[in-house]
């Protein structure tokens, strides 16, 4: 039982519960996709969805979304809800 001794304190916390970043969840957000005009082009039901129909990273989505910035094609996403 020794040997594990070590290992305990090296991974866990003084009270022997590891912590953990709490989780949002699964949330969806509604995402417009806006054209250089400013004209809503299409309506998504999650920057999942929308991902994976106009075949465009996740994480650009969300962060035109956020900061309302033009991808390089032009685009840009807004959350609607």
């Amino acid at each position: 039982m020794n040997q594990w001794k070590g290992i305990q304190q090296k991974y866990f916390s003084k009270s022997g519960i590891r912590k953990r970043k709490k989780s949002l969840g699964n949330q969806k957000k509604r995402v417009g996709q806006y054209s250089a005009d400013g004209e809503l082009l299409c309506e998504f039901e999650s920057v999942s969805s929308a991902s994976h129909e106009l075949n465009i990273s996740m994480s650009s989505i969300s962060a035109s979304a956020r900061t309302r910035n033009k991808l390089r094609s032009g685009f840009s996403f807004r959350f609607l809800d």
